[in-house]
């Protein structure tokens, strides 16, 4: 399959930001590892000891979500995640939604032709 691409310019300091347009399984399959993947112990009473920090699982699947959806920053090819989160919080913020409408497959249902937004074009 060929991966496709598409350049998004962020609202404030107009960065172009390189992502993919699609994931695969498993992709996504690690962006919600860190959520899924909870360990309970039991004690020999079947009581279950267990616990979850819910932030940092839910900071973990936003890094690996940037880190497999976003290509590039500004032409940047290194430190991706250290690169989106060192945006302006507002073009941080847009760049999230952006990866977040990659990893739902928010475009999946629509006609290819009206997938692209004002803010992006194919490459």
């Amino acid at each position: 399959m060929e991966e496709k691409t598409k350049i998004i310019i962020t609202p404030i300091t107009k960065c172009e930001i390189l992502i993919k347009t699609w994931i695969t399984g498993k992709e996504h399959e690690d962006i919600q590892a860190p959520i899924t993947d909870i360990k309970l112990i039991m004690d020999t009473g079947g009581i279950g000891k267990g616990e979850i920090n819910v932030g940092e699982a839910q900071r973990k699947s936003v890094e690996k979500a940037v880190e497999i959806v976003v290509i590039s920053v500004g032409g940047k090819k290194e430190n991706i995640v250290q690169e989106v989160q060192n945006l302006r919080k507002e073009d941080y913020l847009f760049v999230l939604q952006e990866v977040d409408d990659v990893v739902k497959g928010k475009d999946f249902t629509r006609p290819e032709s009206e997938q692209e937004k004002a803010t992006a074009r194919a490459v």
